[in-house]
């Protein structure tokens, strides 16, 4: 559909000046360290504000997006 986006497309984040951090058993780690210290076939599942995305490390730089499911309502 033209015109449309999809709310779990993601788009090439250039020029970041800091570092997006994730919280890892109760300590907050940069997400690129991260992801480094997964093995290739380990998924991971993130809580975003608007959804849940699975993904499953298929390379030492990439991931292959599993599962995406948008939040339909407000988690208290």
């Amino acid at each position: 559909m033209v015109g449309r986006q999809d709310p779990f497309e993601v788009e090439r984040v250039l020029n970041v000046r800091q570092p997006l951090h994730v919280d890892f058993a109760g300590k907050h780690v940069e997400l690129r360290e991260f992801t480094n210290v997964l093995s290739i076939g380990d998924r991971i599942r993130v809580l975003c504000d608007d959804g849940v995305l699975v993904a499953e490390k298929v390379s030492e730089t990439q991931f292959k997006l599993i599962h995406a499911e948008p939040m339909t309502e407000l988690v208290h």
